[in-house]
């Protein structure tokens, strides 16, 4: 039998008392591999969509488009990994998440998960009705065989550009926090 550290078990848990300073840095690179993962989807949807602006032809268009898919569902699953891992982290180094809320004296996690969930709502209301008008409006294109002005126009949607950019502003704000944890 394997001698315990502790005689005693934690009041909140079944598991031996310290256990959960064991596993945090695990928790924390498996926190950091979820941001990697995000940022590579964003990045790489990015870079796919705009390829599909930047085509002549409509099968190359929709082939960056499809690519690009296959990097938003990096981000969509993702999002939530980063979220959950990134409270588990902080549960295990015992950040108060809630900052002042809490008593705390630093409000940098409060700080983060605030600017990282202003992006939640938007998805719903902005991001899926132009994805229905971009598949919709590339499936068209591919029917008739040319970029149509539909598809153009929903390629270079201005709105987009914008999210996009603003998006990468607060996850850059969010790692920020993160690693420097500045207040």
């Amino acid at each position: 039998m394997l001698p315990r550290r502790s005689a005693e078990l934690s009041a909140s848990s079944a598991l031996p008392e310290g256990i959960a300073l064991d596993i945090a840095p695990f928790v924390i690179v498996l926190h950091v591999g979820c941001v990697l993962w995000m940022v590579s989807g964003i990045v790489g949807r990015g870079v796919s969509f705009s390829l599909a602006g930047k085509a002549k032809e409509v099968v190359s268009a929709c082939a960056h488009l499809k690519n690009g898919d296959v990097f938003e569902k990096m981000v969509v699953l993702a999002s939530p990994a980063v979220l959950i891992t990134g409270f588990a982290a902080a549960a295990m180094r015992h950040y108060k998440t809630f900052g002042f809320l809490q008593g705390a004296q630093t409000n940098w996690l409060l700080s983060g998960t605030l600017v990282y969930v202003i992006l939640v709502p938007l998805i719903p209301l902005f991001l899926v009705p132009r994805r229905k008008r971009r598949e919709a409006a590339a499936e068209d294109a591919m029917k008739k065989g040319t970029i149509t002005p539909e598809l153009r126009a929903v390629l270079d949607d201005p709105a987009i550009r914008r999210f996009r950019v603003f998006e990468m502003v607060l996850i850059a704000i969010v790692v920020t926090m993160m690693v420097a944890k500045p207040f």
